[in-house]
């Protein structure tokens, strides 16, 4: 008995030892390590985070996570954690370097930036130095702050160290080659690089700094011969020949850049995947026709190949308004592989820009539920703030795309995106910085440049506007939305000729673009010509009567024409051909009520619920027709239903606190309806109006007074805002420069009702 005895001591102490915490820490750390030299990232990041959970003070579990976390994509957690790992291991040199790499690409491509970066650097590279003076990664990142400083000559002399510690390496010797050019020295620059390049035939860096160097020094010939030399060394880098045919583009030479791509499909040995590097090019510069015309190439090739061309050809479709086509495109994929992540966001993607609300509903918590299960999946967030953004859910939307940039910097579609939502908000500046990042990442962007241009327009500066879109017409001449941007600034500028040359330039009679038309009724409206505008699009939907979308645009401009029964014959129209569509039963309604006619108008918005009961616009016009007519508890309940569908709406949320305010309702709930627009939709007056007023009906004229007075600051003719602030005013019992601001308002022709207000309120100060 005895040696069984001994063994089954032996097996318990084994047993035991094995589940101590050191040894559970330790294990899953070797089980993080082995998974992440597996390529299996998300696993080992689970094993870094287990073993941390045992030992908050492991630092190679840290550094194993920030690791993974690289792996991933996932760049802010990973410096996060190689901090920990810093401040837990300081003399670990390996980390150090890490941390410096991450925290270096970081500051570089923040055009801010950012002082405490810089200084942790810093101290990075004084550890390293005074771990080694010779040490190249200290010379390194003191060299790479010293360029940023503009101290020239130190970073030359910190290049030139770094240099003879370690020959010829990556960042050191492209960056030394560039400091010399910034020095002026630029035979010393272009001897380096050509050494380089010849020692290092491969180093695609080498061949850039030397095309920069010949760009700057206005040699374009040479920079040419840069390029075509880099491409010739490297025929298996298709790459650097979209470099040269994007050489071509920016100088001007399209027949060379074309004929360029064009090798990459027809060469001795084209690359499979080269019908979706030289569509996506073509998309690129917004050549949406030779794009669809090259994707469309990749049938034949790998699954793999053809599948990405055919959800590239979806979403250019998708760019053109043809979203039949689109959907019908991404179906196919759908079909053929439905689990195709990509193609089911696309899927969803296009959905939301459908006709009918219900389904766009439907789409967007598709798109939730994918981003639900695959939370750090950028293009399903992309597409899920895209629809958000559609819905006009806009803080949402930013909440989307801020969450991809801080995962990865380099994300160019999402600083579109950022730059296009606060274009809608109106917040011109942050437009142009979020168009700004882009185009720190991609200088020819054409998307970022245009809304660039957008923002600038906003900002009232029209000259520098004017300038960006023509230089990209001049590098993009089929890029159509530049051109009628162009033309919109000629019309906000007051030339109407030169806008309506580019509007007819691009409009085609009975094409489905029809931004061109949208352009030329903008501009006779502009020119108080709404019965040219309306002859116009007569003439077109007589050209082609089953043109939905010049109709569409005639029924609004008879509208703003003040000709409801214009609208009428053509929504009618329409509805009898799409008898499903609540959106055009949603316009019916919105002409029936123009005309003044509420309760036709509330007869079309019940339709129109009733075919999208899960879509918040039919609530939401029924609640104003409801309101309109007087039926305020209908009304309220309406703005429940349209909030319950769309929570965070800030015009809804406006509009039902006004109301409940107006009619007695609950001014506890009104305020905090009031105070959660405006925190979705910031500055916006009409909102901070109802806060201001539903907070002098609570009884708090103080707030309600810093409010009106700032909006009578920033909107002086407006007259509604000097009515509440005259009273506002009388609340505080200051009745004569209550008088004044009444009088004022008065002055400024308030509508109807208001002035009716306004008379009441100046009388009760008799």
């Amino acid at each position: 008995m005895r040696p069984a005895a001994t063994l089954l001591c032996l097996l318990l102490s084994l047993t035991s030892c094995s589940w101590t915490p050191e040894a559970r820490k330790r294990n899953a750390f070797e089980r993080g390590q082995e998974l992440l030299k597996a390529g299996r990232y998300a696993e080992a990041a689970i094993n870094f985070r287990k073993a941390l959970q045992i030992d908050a003070s492991f630092g190679d579990a840290y550094s194993g996570l920030a690791a993974a976390d690289e792996k991933l994509g996932d760049l802010t957690n990973a410096r996060v954690h190689l901090e920990a790992a810093e401040r837990l291991l300081p003399a670990n040199h390996e980390i150090k370097v890490r941390l410096a790499g991450l925290l270096l690409a970081s500051y570089l491509s923040d055009p801010r930036r950012p002082q405490q970066v810089y200084s942790t650097l810093a101290r990075l590279a004084g550890d390293l130095l005074r771990l080694d003076p010779r040490s190249f990664d200290g010379l390194r990142i003191q060299g790479q702050l010293a360029l940023a400083d503009k101290r020239i000559d130190d970073a030359i002399s910190l290049f030139e160290r770094a240099h003879r510690v370690r020959p010829f390496e990556d960042e050191v010797v492209v960056a030394l080659v560039r400091a010399l050019a910034i020095a002026g020295r630029h035979e010393d620059s272009e001897r380096l690089a050509r050494e380089t390049i010849q020692r290092r035939p491969k180093f695609g860096p080498a061949y850039d700094a030397l095309y920069l160097l010949f760009l700057d020094t206005k040699r374009p010939a040479d920079a040419e011969r840069v390029f075509v030399e880099k491409a010739a060394n490297n025929p298996g880098q298709p790459s650097y020949t979209l470099q040269l045919a994007n050489h071509y583009l920016r100088h001007g030479q399209r027949e060379r850049m074309a004929a360029t791509l064009e090798s990459l499909l027809t060469g001795p040995k084209p690359p499979d995947d080269a019908p979706l590097l030289v569509g996506s090019f073509y998309a690129t510069i917004g050549d949406l026709e030779q794009a669809k015309r090259v994707f469309e190439l990749g049938t034949g090739h790998t699954p793999a190949v053809e599948q990405a061309c055919q959800k590239r050809t979806a979403q250019i479709l998708a760019l053109q308004n043809r979203l039949d086509e689109a959907r019908a495109s991404i179906e196919a994929v759908l079909a053929r592989n439905p689990g195709d992540t990509e193609a089911k966001t696309l899927s969803a993607a296009f959905r939301t820009g459908s006709r009918k609300p219900e389904e766009q509903a439907a789409a967007l918590e598709e798109l939730r539920e994918l981003a639900r299960s695959q939370p750090s999946d950028a293009l399903v967030r992309s597409q899920l703030g895209r629809a958000l953004f559609a819905q006009g859910l806009w803080n949402e939307a930013l909440n989307e795309f801020q969450a991809i940039t801080q995962r990865n910097q380099n994300h160019i579609p999402a600083w579109l995106f950022l730059a296009e939502i606060h274009l809608q908000k109106r917040e011109y500046e942050r437009t142009v910085q979020a168009a700004n990042e882009a185009l720190a990442r991609s200088p020819n962007h054409a998307a970022a440049r245009l809304l660039r241009a957008f923002g600038l327009m906003g900002l009232d500066r029209s000259r520098a506007a004017r300038l960006e879109l023509e230089s990209l017409i001049e590098t993009h001449p089929k890029l159509a939305a530049a051109r009628l941007q162009l033309g919109i600034l000629y019309v906000k500028e007051k030339k109407f000729q030169q806008a309506d040359a580019i509007f007819r330039a691009l409009h085609e009679p009975g094409a489905a673009d029809s931004r061109p038309l949208e352009g030329l009724v903008l501009s006779q409206y502009a020119q108080g010509q709404l019965g040219d505008a309306v002859r116009l699009l007569t003439a077109e939907v007589s050209r082609s009567p089953a043109n939905e979308t010049a109709r569409a645009l005639l029924a609004v401009t008879a509208l703003r024409a003040g000709d409801p029964g214009l609208a009428l014959e053509h929504l009618r129209f329409l509805i009898e051909r799409n008898p499903r569509s609540a959106e055009w039963r949603l316009r019916e309604g919105f002409a029936h009520q123009r005309k003044g006619d509420l309760e036709s108008a509330i007869d079309s918005y019940r339709q129109a619920a009733a075919l999208a009961p899960r879509a918040p616009q039919p609530a939401a016009f029924l609640a104003n027709a409801l309101e309109a007519a007087n039926r305020p508890s209908e009304a309220i309940a309406q703005y429940r239903a349209a909030l319950a569908l769309q929570p965070g709406n800030p015009l809804l949320l406006n509009n039902l606190a006004h109301l409940l305010a107006e009619t007695g309702g609950n001014l506890e709930e009104a305020l905090e309806l009031a105070r959660r627009a405006v925190r979705e939709f910031p500055d916006h007056p009409a909102l901070m109006d109802t806060l201001g007023w539903v907070s002098l009906k609570k009884g708090m004229p103080d707030t309600a007074l810093a409010t009106f007075h700032a909006l009578c600051r920033k909107y002086p003719n407006e007259p509604l805002y000097r009515y509440h602030l005259g009273a506002a005013l009388v609340a505080k019992g200051d009745s004569a420069r209550a008088r004044a601001e009444l009088l004022e308002a008065l002055n400024r022709r308030p509508a109807g009702p208001t002035e009716g207000s306004i008379k009441k309120l100046l009388a009760s100060l008799q």
